[in-house]
């Protein structure tokens, strides 16, 4: 059996297709991108710069049988074979955001 572990700050909503909602709550561990800015110049009185990945932090253990929901721009980065992120978004009448319908797999 594959287990499913929520790697966001944020409980995931995820709306079933027999009309019920499963709530995955953040497991605790949140794997982000670690940027440094350098500066550019100035233009206008408005700096510039450039941004430098320097990789991923917090990012969890792999685990057996266990995938990560993790965010679509941490996926994108890593070549991680069991990171999933949220899609098929449902949103609320404000254009919130509050749930998907499913998971995806980020392929480069």
């Amino acid at each position: 059996m594959t287990i499913i572990k929520n790697a966001t700050p944020h409980k995931i909503n995820v709306f079933l297709s027999n009309g019920s909602v499963k709530t995955i709550e953040p497991c605790g561990k949140v794997p982000r991108i670690e940027f440094e800015e350098c500066f550019v110049r100035t233009i206008n009185d408005i700096d510039i710069v450039t941004t430098i990945s320097l990789g991923l932090i917090d990012t969890p253990n792999k685990e057996p049988n266990t995938l990560f929901i993790v965010s679509r721009v941490v996926a994108s980065f890593s070549n991680r074979t069991d990171f999933i992120v949220p899609n098929n978004l449902v949103r609320d009448n404000n254009n919130k955001i509050i749930g998907c319908r499913n998971f995806t797999f980020i392929e480069e």
